[in-house]
């Protein structure tokens, strides 16, 4: 239940949600070498409720007497106009692998899983619930294939995933451009982690992704989908000598657009965040850590999909956090 009130986002909804999810799964061991692991869920439940969106009414909202200009159009919920929500859903996901040891060390294994997941009260005060309660698209469907290696090498360790991805987004209401988002992807992409110990005091942890995504019907089919950036990494460094640990963990991200559209574009953008610990006893450790130390402007999603030349523009956008600089101590006992 909710009562969100501010800006032109006035809304009341009071549901129920009564859900279940029975599921089985298991594993075998076909060879000493080969281990297959499947499972299976049904997901099914019932909501019931009602909900109600914003109106503007005159409402002498200080009491004095006189309507002022400002309380001409008072925002406010439209109880007169209270809907329904009745509907039930159902769907099922499974998900199959196996994992194929090479060596003591090193292994290959391959996944395939389908499922879906439902919009709870991001579907309401949308075109998708009609008159009765009932609703049109309630679930989003998601399919997932992945082929990988993992191995425990001399240097450390080293993971690759490929990756492929198709999502059938059937439509959900976006609060802060009172938009409904309704699109079908497919991605292709590459995961790569490694551990690299360099001696025992030195150690590298990273990791990648590249993605290549695209949308694949409606109108902007054959675009990027937005805030998915093509490549992201990490790297933490860390130096422990005794009682000492320090290092720095480097997190970046390239370019992506703000909408479906494609025509506004975020930069990329690199954080640093270092550390240090002190261990002064068994039972007393004091850090010194720093957040996105260069204060560096990275946005991570903005509702505007363009800019119009010749004209005013704003922008609203959300950005990481900026500087931060915090030291502690902790006391075990």
């Amino acid at each position: 239940m909710g009562v969100p009130l501010w800006g032109n986002l006035q809304r009341d909804y009071n549901t129920a949600y009564n859900m279940s999810a029975p599921y089985v799964s298991g594993s075998w061991e076909v060879t000493p070498s080969l281990n297959v692991d499947a499972s299976v869920r049904w997901d099914f439940g019932q909501v019931n409720g009602t909900y109600s969106g914003g109106t503007t009414v005159r409402k002498d909202m200080n009491n004095d007497g006189v309507i002022l200009a400002s309380e001409e159009k008072v925002a406010s919920i439209d109880y007169a106009s209270t809907k329904p929500v009745n509907y039930k859903y159902n769907y099922g996901s499974f998900s199959l692998g196996a994992n194929y040891k090479l060596q003591e060390n090193q292994s290959v294994f391959a996944r395939y899983s389908s499922g879906a997941t439902t919009k709870a009260d991001r579907i309401l005060f949308t075109s998708n619930v009609l008159a009765d309660g009932s609703i049109r698209g309630v679930k989003d469907q998601i399919d997932q294939a992945e082929l990988g290696y993992k191995g425990n090498l001399g240097f450390g360790g080293l993971f690759v995933t490929a990756f492929y991805s198709r999502v059938n987004e059937q439509g959900g209401f976006e609060a802060t451009t009172q938009r409904v988002i309704a699109n079908h992807y497919r991605s292709f992409g590459l995961e790569i982690e490694t551990i690299v110990k360099l001696s025992k005091a030195f150690t590298i942890n990273a990791s990648a992704t590249l993605t290549d995504a695209k949308i694949t019907q409606g109108a902007n089919q054959g675009n990027f989908p937005r805030r998915q950036s093509p490549f992201i990494f990490t790297l933490l460094p860390s130096y422990t000598a005794g009682p000492l640990s320090i290092g720095v963990s480097t997190i970046g991200t390239a370019g992506s657009y703000t909408q479906d559209v494609n025509q506004l574009k975020m930069k990329g953008y690199v954080i640093f965040n270092p550390y240090i610990n002190y261990r002064f006893s068994s039972f007393l450790t004091g850090t010194i850590s720093g957040n996105n130390i260069t204060n560096t402007l990275g946005l991570t999603e903005a509702e505007d999909s363009s800019i119009t030349d010749n004209a005013t523009n704003i922008v609203r956008a959300r950005s990481i956090t900026g500087r931060t600089i915090s030291a502690s101590l902790l006391l075990t006992f």
